[in-house]
């Protein structure tokens, strides 16, 4: 027999991942990268300097729980440099290209991840072991083709949900807009084609090549180069987040009772203003609700925004807990402490809770919440929205009486005008029904001057 030290050795199977160049991508990338280390696989993310900034403690979370394993391997991040596009220097993330930027600033960042078609050429060219098999972000349509050239199969990440991604691609497919020929009404609902199930969006809702070419070229071109691919892969949300951040909201979220808690989160990338921020701020805490509130990086200077008080609640994770970064947020829903999600409509935050979240009252996406006319009456604890024919639907939820919820409020009884004083002496001017314009007076207007003082020249 044969000693087995005479046979050839395997090599792992070596992948690599190109995630896009925003947290919603590049984290669940990293998550991905970690499971196919776990059992084995070569993994290596090919990312720029910042966005290794970004990834590094995800990565080596996966690692350090990877060394437990047997047989997996360390993920590696290969660094390449950020394209020249006049960008500021270290603006790599799209994060960190906001609404007051301008258009400019995503042209030239959507430009500078084209330009990156060169490296990956490159890196597929020389590194060793060879690769042998791409898993690259939707949004990197040339990687298909450059991939392709090189005899590695691609793989596509898709960051948004299922639900999303599928009527997506029945717009892409089959250009429901044009059969609908409905162009001057924004709110009119266009079935989309080809689903296991009926689905309309509204007009405004949709991607209209006739309005948004430019928009629509790309999407057709990332949807024509991921049909071309070896297949697609989407991860679930994940919980790429400090374990002590994980326990502590966890521990909170036990220690209140069921259906409490508002959770809230916008989304990586949407960005408020200081007022914003306030506004929230005083809503949580008027409320009188729980909450767990997520704030991205760039929020955390929290002395610009933060109203008076407002610390009382969140210093001792009494009423309130803050996060800060990438939340757990597939956790947080499952919890039977969670009564409400708050969130900003995107794709991948358009969440589907777990069985054990069935006590959540009902999730509000801020788009939703505008496009659907929704009116939300607190003291009656009711909602209205419109249905697809212009009438109203209204939602009563569990009324509680004051007694029962320990509050109590201020009332405020009818003053009349003779009771108010000051006013009292003018009521000529403040009648009860304004007949005509009120009366003309007379009014003596002096300046007395001290003797002596003369008018300046």
């Amino acid at each position: 027999m044969a000693n087995t030290r005479d046979e050839p050795q395997l090599q792992p199977l070596h992948i690599l991942f190109l995630p896009y160049f925003a947290p919603g991508h590049l984290i669940p990338v990293t998550d991905i990268a970690g499971l196919f280390a776990a059992r084995g696989a070569m993994c290596t993310i090919l990312t720029t300097p910042v966005n290794t900034d970004i990834i590094r403690p995800a990565v080596d979370r996966a690692n350090a729980a990877n060394l437990r394993g047997v047989g997996s391997q360390p993920i590696v991040i290969s660094v390449l440099p950020f394209p020249d596009v006049g960008l500021p220097p270290g603006m790599e993330n799209l994060k960190s290209v906001t609404p007051s930027h301008g258009a400019e600033y995503h042209v030239k960042f959507v430009q500078a991840t084209q330009l990156l078609r060169e490296p990956f050429d490159q890196f597929l060219a020389t590194t060793r072991p060879r690769v042998d098999a791409v898993v690259s972000d939707s949004f990197f349509a040339w990687s298909t083709d450059s991939a392709a050239a090189h005899g590695v199969p691609r793989l596509v990440f898709l960051g948004s949900s299922v639900f999303a991604w599928s009527c997506s691609e029945t717009m892409l497919r089959n250009s429901p807009l044009e059969a609908a020929n409905c162009p001057d009404e924004p709110d009119a609902l266009v079935l989309l084609p080809g689903l296991p199930h009926r689905v309309e969006l509204r007009r405004s809702q949709m991607l209209d090549p006739g309005t948004r070419p430019l928009e629509w070229a790309f999407a057709s071109g990332s949807n024509t180069a991921d049909q071309k691919s070896f297949g697609e892969d989407m991860a679930k949300r994940s919980n790429a987040c400090s374990p002590d951040v994980v326990d502590d909201c966890l521990r909170w979220l036990n220690t209140k009772p069921v259906g409490s808690v508002v959770y809230i989160s916008f989304g990586t990338l949407t960005s408020f203003s200081l007022a914003e921020h306030r506004e929230i701020a005083r809503g949580l805490d008027l409320s009188g609700k729980n909450f767990v509130w997520v704030l991205s990086g760039s929020e955390d200077d929290r002395s610009e925004w933060m109203p008076d008080g407002f610390t009382e609640l969140t210093g001792n994770n009494d009423r309130g807990f803050l996060i800060r970064g990438w939340a757990p947020q597939t956790l947080i829903l499952s919890q039977p402490a969670l009564g409400g999600f708050v969130t900003h409509g995107g794709l991948p935050s358009r969440p589907v809770p777990s069985p054990k979240s069935k006590d959540i009252s009902v999730i509000l996406g801020m788009d939703w919440l505008m496009e659907n006319g929704v009116v939300i009456n607190c003291g009656d604890k009711t909602v209205s929205l419109l249905n697809s024919i212009g009438g109203h639907i209204v939602f009563q939820g569990d009324k509680y009486t004051l007694l029962e919820i320990g509050l109590e409020l201020n009332s405020l009884k009818e003053v009349k005008i003779e009771e108010i004083p000051v006013v009292n002496e003018f009521q000529d001017v403040f009648p009860k029904e304004l007949p005509s314009m009120p009366p003309d007076s007379e009014i003596e207007f002096t300046i007395d001057l001290i003797p002596g003082t003369s008018l300046p020249k």
